[in-house]
């Protein structure tokens, strides 16, 4: 999305900090590719200026300093379960002078279940997070997304495709799993909470594809039935 990759530019700032603030969320070479990568997957789903975004693991707002530019003001929410990427996300609020667009932030550990307004959000966005959670974590962040949606609002999702019969950890990064499950696992898991699971497409360069034999990550779609 071209606008995005504008806004990011004009938001570069000193390498070291970029490093440091990239291994709260990845590697410490990955803030400025990872930033592409998601510009041009958030860019395919035609999102709106006026939708209330949920950003799901929001981090220290690698992603999230362009949409609260991007978007209205007051649009955009982020919440992480990191109490210091929470932190630093308002730091670089304030650095960047983000303020005005009276973004939200907030550290949780139930995705904002039990702090957010539920049915207020027209888009909820979760980049390299789903992978990241338990078999019982994901179901809870499923019924989540059910309760936050409004009722014609999407999440949009990266998530990892595999071929065996259910849910599988597959390895692991810092304290979090790396989990993969069937599509059919995934379309029951949403339906059980009102949801419709679409696939949307494959994705080839996510990090943890160098796996050899990693399981594939998709671009999915979660709706209100």
């Amino acid at each position: 999305m071209k606008e995005l990759k504008q806004i990011f530019e004009r938001f570069s700032f000193d390498t070291e900090k970029e490093r440091e603030l990239a291994l709260l969320v990845g590697k410490d070479d990955s803030w400025r590719r990872k930033q592409r990568d998601q510009s041009d997957l958030f860019g395919e789903i035609n999102p709106q200026r006026d939708q209330r975004v949920l950003e799901l693991g929001c981090g220290p707002l690698r992603f999230g300093v362009g949409l609260i530019e991007w978007l209205n003001l007051g649009c955009y929410t982020g919440v992480d379960i990191n109490e210091r990427s929470i932190e630093e996300g308002k730091a670089l609020i304030t650095e960047l002078g983000l303020a005005a667009q009276r973004p939200a932030l907030f550290c949780v550990e139930d995705f904002g279940l039990g702090t957010l307004q539920h049915g207020s959000f027209d888009l909820i966005w979760a980049y390299n997070v789903l992978i990241h959670l338990s078999e019982a974590k994901l179901v809870n962040a499923f019924y989540s997304v059910s309760r936050l949606l409004k009722g014609n609002g999407r999440a949009i999702v990266t998530l990892r495709l595999s071929q065996e019969g259910g849910f599988v950890q597959t390895g692991k990064w810092l304290e979090f799993p790396i989990c993969a499950a069937p599509f059919f696992w995934y379309a029951k898991i949403a339906d059980e909470q009102g949801m419709t699971f679409t696939a949307i497409k494959p994705i080839s360069d996510i990090q943890h594809c160098a796996f050899k034999g990693a399981p594939c990550y998709y671009l999915a779609s979660l709706t209100l039935k």
